[in-house]
């Protein structure tokens, strides 16, 4: 991956329930791995979550420009 000023980043914060969380987590984890896959302009896609807050997630993503995260949402 090659940054240009036309470069997207994005971070993105998700409190889940805590009921809810596996349910969350098995949803999410096979979705980024086929954007990754199959979206072009899709640099990169990780993911944790908050040591003491188990339920919230942290999303950083890379896109190629603002069509391609456009594209994704």
């Amino acid at each position: 991956m090659q940054q240009t000023n036309e470069t997207r980043p994005n971070l993105v914060i998700v409190n889940v329930k805590p009921s809810e969380n596996e349910k969350f987590k098995a949803m999410v984890l096979p979705e980024m791995t086929q954007s990754l896959k199959v979206e072009p302009g899709v640099s990169a896609m990780h993911v944790a979550t908050v040591k003491e807050q188990p339920s919230r997630w942290v999303f950083f993503e890379i896109y190629a420009n603002d069509e391609t995260y456009t594209a994704h949402r």
